[in-house]
Parts: structure tokens; sequence; C-alpha cells
């Protein structure tokens, strides 16, 4: 199903992003709200120690409690509402086709190592977000011998998913310096919202670049808190806190990560199927990715590789 709208207007996209986020940070705020009274009700010396009205109990660490009583519901919440707006945008604005036309459009873009490494941190990361999620909400479901088997899944899937990281950071760093011209990608939400015009972007558009910089700056963050975590460097607080630190930046990581991949897939026809064969649709790289080394340097008709 998909609901004809007329392109909009850079400002009406400001505006609806500031007020959906807007919309957003006081529902998240209002609800956990809502979850510390509902847990101080339990525990009232918990709810007068938050608030400041006396002493934090000593036998309850703060960095623990903090991560159970608001970020992880904050984080459920947000990753909730987050998968309702793809929903929604696929609903209002349908999928943005960038797909070839004929095998004749189709040019090499991504190269085979780029492909492999690409899937492979893409398995390391699914693997880590369903086992994180499994560790962070276990409570909830019982636990039991599956939560183990998934610790050990996480364990096993950060030390495939760290090096790689690093690999594809400095590979992929001279196409993810933002340009004058991203401001432009931005103010018009790259086509996603209605506009039906040409954008200036390289091999990566800004909102690749974006997801980049938040893979690079979190995922570093999620591997050193990770290993300090495994290695116990430190003591029993110091965990704690590398945990809340650990999930802190897994928050912002994982809602890209959802943006990242209903773009991707079914939020652009053809995206997916590229990183798989490596071709992209010169027509659709012209129009979006003008500035790319494929189209600078003359790039003809890729072959089957």
């Amino acid at each position: 199903m998909r609901i004809g709208l007329k392109p909009r207007s850079s400002r009406w996209v400001a505006s609806f992003c500031w007020r959906t986020a807007l919309l957003l940070g006081v529902f998240v705020v209002l609800s956990n709200i809502g979850f510390v009274l509902a847990q101080g009700l339990r525990d009232p010396d918990l709810l007068r120690a938050s608030i400041g009205v006396s002493q934090f109990p000593r036998d309850v660490d703060f960095f623990l409690t903090m991560r159970s009583s608001a970020l992880i519901p904050s984080f459920g919440i947000a990753l909730i509402v987050f998968c309702a707006m793809a929903i929604g945008h696929l609903v209002l604005f349908g999928p943005k086709d960038m797909s070839a036309k004929s095998e004749q459009d189709l040019i090499s873009w991504w190269t085979l190592t780029e492909r492999i490494l690409h899937g492979i941190i893409a398995v390391a990361f699914i693997v880590l977000l369903v086992s994180g999620l499994a560790i962070t909400f276990g409570r909830y479901f019982g636990g039991g011998t599956g939560g183990l088997v998934l610790r050990t899944a996480h364990e096993y899937a950060g030390f495939v998913f760290t090096p790689v990281l690093v690999i594809l950071v400095v590979m992929w760093l001279k196409h993810a310096v933002f340009r004058a011209y991203d401001v432009e990608w931005f103010s018009k939400a790259g086509g996603y919202l209605g506009y039906k015009g040409q954008l200036r972007s390289g091999k990566f558009n800004a909102g690749q670049k974006q997801w980049y910089w938040f893979m690079t700056v979190f995922g570093v963050l999620l591997a050193a808190t990770g290993l300090a975590v495994f290695f116990q460097l430190g003591s029993i607080s110091q965990m704690r806190f590398y945990m809340v630190v650990h999930l802190l930046s897994s928050i912002p990581l994982i809602l890209m990560f959802v943006a990242h991949l209903y773009m991707t897939t079914v939020g652009t026809k053809g995206a997916f199927m590229g990183m798989i064969n490596g071709r992209f649709s010169k027509t659709a790289a012209q129009k979006f990715h003008s500035e790319a080394p494929e189209l600078q340097s003359g790039a003809q008709p890729a072959g089957s590789d």
C-alpha cells in the first residue's frame, strides 16, 4: 500500500524532523518517568535516592540500577518506536526505486573484498544484536540455558566483529568524509520524504556517511567495553560501569541499524542486491551519486563478476 504524496519542501522536511524528534523525546522521557515511579512503589528507598531526598542505598550499585530502571526501558521503547516509524514510512511514501532497468544499466560499484567484509560484519552484528537483546531482556523471559548459549555466541561474535570493523573503517574512510553538498542531502532527507529531484553525493550519500560514523564511534566503544568486561579489566564496580557504557553505546547503534536495514532492503529497491552482486544502476548513480569515483572515471557496464 502506498499513499501518493506531493514532494515536500526542505522547510517542511525540517519541521517534520524536529517535531518528530521532540515528540519521541517527550514520549520516551514520560514513559521512563512512569517506569521509575513504578519501580519506586516497590522500593521507596530507591525512589527517594533517585530524586536526591536521601542517600543512595549502600547495598545497591548505582550503575546497575540505572541500567535496569532507566536505560533498558528507554531502549525498548525507542526500538519499538523506530520499527513503527519504518513501517509508517513504507506505508506513506513507499520504497525509493534505485534498481537497474536493464543489464546495460549496471556498473561495478562494490568490490569483492568490500562485499565479503560487509557480509561478515553484517552476520556478526546480527548475532551480537540478537544475543545482546536476549542478555539485556533475558530476565523478562526466564533466562535459562538458552541465555547462556546466547551469551557465549555474543562473545565469539564480538571477536569477529571487532577486527573487521577496524578494516572497514580504514577502507571506507575516504568515502565517509562529509562534503558541502551533503547539507542539501540532509535538507531533502535524501529523497525519502517525497523529493524527486537530483541529489549530489559521492560513493556514500550523507545517510551512509552518518551510518559509517555511528558504526565507527559507537562500534569502537562497544568493542572496547566488551573486551574490558570479557577480560575483567577492573573491579566489580568498574565492570558495571563498562556494562552501562556498553549499553549506552549499543542503543544509538541498534536504532541506526534498524533504519539502515530498512533503507537497504524494503525501503530502497536495488540496494540489497547491489551489495550481493557488487553492481549498481548507472542511471541511479548519476542522479544520486554523481560525485562517486566510479562515475568520475567513466564507468562502463559491469561484467558478471
